[in-house]
């Protein structure tokens, strides 16, 4: 019923949509409003569900592994961001830049960001979950953790893997699903699959799905702006650079019996995910391959977009428009990446973040310093130590923004160097 009462809410706030805005905006739009639908739920205590914490209280984080922020939309809801293809070669596709121009995308795989490859049904998503409250159990329960596509039984996702997080190992992959060892089995259409991942209270279990499972879970949401195309089918349209698709799940932290692994607990009814006596979390998974953008200071701020110092540069982050918040409905943005060398013009042209004098992520509003420069020289007008120099954007789903990024010869902060590379200098040079 809850299910159902969020999807009519989703239907109904297209009436009130501005069309103009594109089907996938709006789209995004409508599946937020139902997540509330399913939020109030939990919050008001509705009588169509039972909603029992357990004995204490203790909330439930979920991540997007690595290391990709949280992005909270409310208090018990995430919003996780992954690159995703549909290309052949399980590679993100060529786009257009703000130029005009096509090219290739690239995200940061060497940083443990993973792409969601949807031409290959085995393709693996992974989600970090954790709860720092205590689940009650006795006799032979144990603590589990389940994904649903909501919050009725028969809605579970198979799960593949699930094992502690380790944290030195930041892409590790969570062992396979093993029948009483990290896993629990559950009837699920007629059939016995994972259902449940055996939970160990205060650690961060990550926890991997098929997309192929996830699409033929019922209760999915289906369409253009889904990645599923219909129940079952995997969604592998429109991945040219502006596809976004989302899709909500519920994560929930309860208890099961083993010996109900026949498929039913007469404790909890079924052995996973034990909807009654949970805590409950909704997700909001967004699959896209669009990837961030970035452009030159304005004419207004050009002479403070970097400021040299000691050893250091000064950059301004605010200055570099439109490199904000979800553009063209892609990933929110993360960071700045600053790429600076002597001897060459710095460039993003593979999946990772490139190694050059200067490689190193600033903040992507408010003023960051950059240590790592050499200081400059300058005797008659001519300065030493120029740094040729590449600034990207980079979003919550690793993906980089196009092209050669901004790049030098830039126009010089403060009007000093007029070689146009970026240069650090001591405060009291006498060319400051």
């Amino acid at each position: 019923m809850i299910h159902l009462a969020a999807l009519a809410l989703h239907e109904h706030v297209h009436h009130f949509q501005n069309t103009l805005a594109g089907s996938t905006i709006n789209e995004a739009e409508a599946y937020r409003f139902a997540a509330y639908v399913q939020l109030t739920a939990k919050v008001g205590q509705l009588p169509v569900l039972t909603w029992v914490g357990p004995d204490s209280a203790g909330s439930v984080l979920v991540n997007a592994p690595p290391p990709a922020p949280q992005h909270v939309f409310g208090d018990t809801g995430y919003s996780l961001y992954f690159a995703a293809t549909a290309t052949s070669g399980g590679n993100l596709s060529s786009s257009l830049g703000i130029d005009g121009n096509s090219y290739p995308e690239y995200y940061d795989a060497t940083d443990g960001y993973r792409l969601i490859d949807l031409t290959n049904p085995n393709a693996l998503i992974y989600i970090d979950v954790s709860f720092n409250g205590s689940i009650a159990t006795s006799g032979s329960q144990v603590p589990v953790v389940t994904l649903g596509t909501g919050q009725m039984m028969g809605n579970e996702i198979p799960l593949w893997g699930a094992s502690v997080v380790d944290q030195t190992i930041p892409n590790q992959a969570p062992l396979l699903c093993a029948r009483d060892l990290n896993c629990l089995k559950g009837t699920r259409n007629s059939q016995l699959q994972y259902l449940s991942a055996i939970y160990s209270p205060g650690t961060t279990m990550r926890l991997s799905f098929r997309v192929a499972d996830l699409c033929a879970t019922p209760g999915i949401q289906t369409g253009a702006n889904s990645p599923c195309a219909s129940q079952g089918i995997i969604n592998t349209a429109g991945f040219d650079g502006t596809a976004s698709f989302s899709q909500l799940l519920v994560v929930s932290f309860s208890w099961a019996d083993p010996t109900g692994e026949s498929g039913m607990s007469a404790q909890t009814g079924s052995l996973s995910p034990g909807f009654q006596g949970s805590v409950q979390s909704v997700i909001d998974i967004n699959l896209t391959d669009v990837a961030p953008t970035i452009a030159r200071p304005t004419d207004a701020s050009i002479e403070t977009f970097y400021i040299p110092a000691d050893g250091a540069v000064n950059f301004t982050a605010d200055h570099y428009q439109p490199a904000t918040g979800l553009l063209n409905n892609g990933a929110p943005l993360t960071s700045l990446v600053v790429l600076a060398d002597r001897t060459k013009l710095p460039t993003i042209s593979s999946n990772a973040q490139p190694t050059y004098e200067i490689s190193t992520r600033i903040d992507p509003s408010g003023d960051s310093l950059v240590p790592g420069f050499v200081n400059s020289i300058c005797n008659s007008g001519v300065c030493n130590n120029g740094y040729n120099a590449a600034i990207y954007s980079v979003n919550s789903a690793g993906i980089f923004s196009l092209g050669t990024g901004v790049t030098t010869p830039f126009v010089t902060g403060q009007g000093v160097f007029t070689d146009g590379l970026l240069h650090a200098a001591a405060a009291n040079s006498s060319h400051l």
